[in-house]
């Protein structure tokens, strides 16, 4: 799997849209503007922000 900026955060809007639960985005993701983004346009309740 690549690890591009965000690889993570289609599985997060998966489990978001198939279970009623909080999911939190993940890595890698070091830019605010992308979390802001991430969280914005609903892809994941939480966005972890890494080095």
């Amino acid at each position: 799997m690549p690890r591009a900026r965000g690889f993570q955060v289609p599985f997060a809007e998966r489990v978001r849209e198939a279970v009623p639960i909080p999911t939190m985005a993940v890595g890698p993701i070091t830019d605010p503007r992308q979390a802001e983004a991430i969280f914005r346009d609903g892809h994941a309740d939480l966005v972890a922000i890494g080095r």
